[in-house]
């Protein structure tokens, strides 16, 4: 491992000089092996990694079941099986909990489907984690440990809501098309649209921080029902301190 994330603030406790390697801001186990090239990295201690890493895990594994961000994600519902099958107890957990819906497709035919329980609360969580480490990655701002980031899912009416977030912030704030004042990162886009993000930084006063987040363009919730995308905002208030 370089010695360039050795002995650093790690980015996710805030606690300085404990890192012990560098983590993966999102886990190299959500791509395909072709897409793992240049996947940011930040400062983390082995207690971070170690429970970021489970939540890893457990996503890796149910996340992609519901995969549509590209026309062909036969290789992602593939591997995610994979890991299903590998570990019995979610294997039984996801049989006792597995339901057939239906819903009706564009052309009006009716589908059936079947939906697989996952603990969203994971997700917010590792959510939390990302939204430090994407703070770092772009403009290497660290989150005190006590500070509170909240996570929330959006449907899809909520992306365009973000957006209209930051275009209300740069009419209101002063100077807001300067970086020194609102900095934003633009969509990106980690792997073949794999994982998508945007976020912004309000530096002055007290730093605010949001981010909007997505997996796979996963299917969650009871189609038809209370069906939403994997869409996640991360909102982090002020007192995050930037490093200089």
């Amino acid at each position: 491992m370089s010695k360039q994330y050795k002995g650093k603030t790690c980015v996710y406790c805030a606690i300085p000089g404990v890192s012990s390697t560098g983590d993966h801001i999102v886990a190299r186990k959500f791509f395909s092996v072709d897409e793992r090239d240049n996947l940011p990295q930040v400062p983390a201690c082995a207690a971070c990694n170690s429970t970021k890493s489970a939540l890893e895990t457990y996503l890796t594994a149910l996340l992609p079941q519901g995969a549509r961000h590209q026309d062909n994600v036969a290789d992602h519902w593939a591997e995610s099986r994979r890991r299903i099958d590998k570990n019995q107890r979610l294997y039984r957990e996801l049989q006792e909990g597995a339901e057939i819906s239906i819903r009706v497709d564009e052309t009006g035919k009716p589908v059936a489907e079947t939906t697989i329980p996952i603990d969203s609360s994971k997700l917010l969580e590792l959510s939390r984690y990302i939204a430090k480490g994407l703070l770092f990655h772009h403009w290497r701002v660290i989150v005190p440990k006590d500070q509170v980031i909240h996570s929330q899912f959006m449907n899809e009416a909520g992306e365009s809501n973000f957006s209209n977030m930051i275009t209300a912030l740069q009419q209101v704030v002063p100077n807001a098309s300067s970086e020194e004042v609102l900095k934003t990162t633009g969509v990106i886009q980690l792997g073949r649209q794999t994982v998508t993000y945007e976020g912004f930084f309000l530096p002055p006063d007290e730093p605010l921080s949001a981010w909007r987040l997505n997996f796979y363009r996963a299917r969650l919730g009871i189609p038809g029902v209370n069906e939403t995308t994997s869409n996640l905002m991360m909102l982090i208030p002020g007192k995050s301190t930037q490093l200089t």
